[in-house]
C-alpha cells in the first residue's frame, strides 16, 4: 500500500514538472517572439520617401522631410525649404540600423517614465510611397561616461535612446543618440551652408566694397598679392580659413533685396566653382548675407560677423606697408 502511494506521488510530482517546463517553455517563447532584435529590419533605406516627425521642440507640430529626386525638402505647414542632405542622411542611417538592447518595460504605467507617451516623446514614421514602414516613439536618453583611455578629454560618453513602436507596449533601449537626433526645432533641418571650399584651392577673391575700398586678392606661386602689395601671410592664412567653410542658422525667409548690395566677395580657384557672397544692409547694427552656394536663402548678421566675411585691405597686408 505504502509502495503504491509513493508510487503516485512520484507521478505527481512528475507531471507538476512537466507542467512547470511547459509553462516556462511558453513564457520563454512568448518573450523571443515578442523581442525585437531590429525595430526597422524591414526598411531598405533607398525605399525611403518622406520621414515625419512630431517633436516636442517644436510643440509636436508636423515636420515632414520628402524625398525630391536625390535630394530632400523640410517641410512645416506652408513652408517648404530644401534640407541639409548630410543631416538627413544620417537619420536614414540611424532609422535602418534600430538595433535593439534590450526590453526595459512591457508595461505601460512606465511609459511616462521612459519618455515614450504620446506627449512625451517624439512620434516618427517613415514611409515608402504611401506605406508605413516605421512608426515609433522616441524617448529617454541614458548616457554614462566611457571607459576609454584613448577618447577625447579622457573619455566620452556613451548613450542609449529608448524607444517604443507605437503600436506595442514593449520599451526596448536603442543605443545612439536619438532623442537629440529626432528632437530638434525646424530651422536645424534646413540647408544651412553658406560658404565652402578647401582654402588651398582658393586663389583669387574679389572684394567689392563702398566707395573705392575694394581689393583684389590672388596668389602669386605661394605668396597672396593684394593689389599689388604682399599679404600678411599669417593674416591671409586666418582670412582663408574663414571663406572656406561657414554656416549660418539665423535664417530672414521674407526678405526681397532691393538694389546692389553694400558688399560683395566673388571667391575663385582650383577644383572650385566660383562663389558671391553678398551683403545688404537693413539698419545701422543688421545685414542681410546672400551666398550663391545656397541661393534660395538669406541670412541675418551683425557687424561682426560681417567684418569676419569683408576683411578690409589694411587688415590682410604686411604692417610694415600699410599706408
Amino acid at each position: 500500500m505504502a509502495k503504491k502511494f509513493n508510487n503516485a506521488k512520484l507521478l505527481i510530482a512528475l507531471v507538476a514538472v512537466i507542467f512547470i517546463f511547459f509553462i516556462v517553455r511558453a513564457i520563454t517563447n512568448r518573450h523571443e517572439k515578442s523581442f525585437k532584435a531590429n525595430l526597422s529590419e524591414d526598411i531598405d533605406s533607398t525605399k525611403i520617401t518622406a520621414i515625419i516627425m512630431y517633436p516636442t521642440s517644436e510643440k509636436r507640430e508636423e515636420i515632414k522631410l520628402v524625398k525630391n529626386g536625390i535630394t530632400w525638402n523640410v517641410i512645416k505647414k506652408n513652408l517648404t525649404f530644401e534640407a541639409e542632405q548630410a543631416t538627413v542622411d544620417n537619420l536614414v542611417k540611424e532609422l535602418v540600423n534600430l538595433k535593439t538592447q534590450q526590453v526595459v518595460s512591457n508595461n505601460k504605467d512606465k511609459w511616462k517614465e521612459y519618455m515614450v507617451t504620446d506627449s512625451t516623446g517624439t512620434r516618427v514614421k517613415v514611409f515608402e510611397g504611401s506605406d508605413v514602414k516605421l512608426d515609433i516613439v522616441v524617448g529617454k536618453f541614458n548616457y554614462q561616461k566611457s571607459n576609454n583611455p584613448y577618447a577625447q578629454y579622457g573619455g566620452g560618453i556613451n548613450g542609449s535612446t529608448c524607444v517604443r513602436l507605437f503600436k506595442d507596449r514593449e520599451v526596448y533601449t536603442v543605443k545612439g543618440f536619438l532623442s537629440f537626433m529626432f528632437n530638434q526645432p525646424f530651422n536645424n533641418w534646413r540647408n544651412q551652408k553658406f560658404i565652402k571650399a578647401t582654402k588651398t584651392d582658393i586663389t583669387k577673391i574679389t572684394a567689392s566694397y563702398p566707395g573705392d575700398s575694394g581689393f583684389i586678392a590672388e596668389k602669386k606661386g605661394s605668396e597672396w598679392m593684394i593689389s599689388g602689395i604682399e599679404a600678411d601671410s599669417l593674416k591671409m592664412d586666418r582670412y582663408l580659413s574663414a571663406l572656406s567653410w561657414s554656416n549660418k542658422s539665423s535664417f530672414v525667409d521674407d526678405y526681397i533685396p532691393s538694389g546692389n548690395p553694400e558688399f560683395k566677395l566673388n571667391i575663385e580657384g582650383n577644383n572650385l566653382t566660383s562663389m558671391t557672397i553678398e551683403a545688404y544692409k537693413k539698419s545701422d547694427t543688421e545685414y542681410i548675407l546672400h551666398s550663391s552656394l545656397n541661393p534660395k536663402t538669406y541670412f541675418s548678421s551683425n557687424n561682426k560677423a560681417l567684418s569676419d566675411i569683408f576683411k578690409r585691405r589694411m587688415d590682410l597686408i604686411k604692417t610694415e606697408t600699410k599706408k
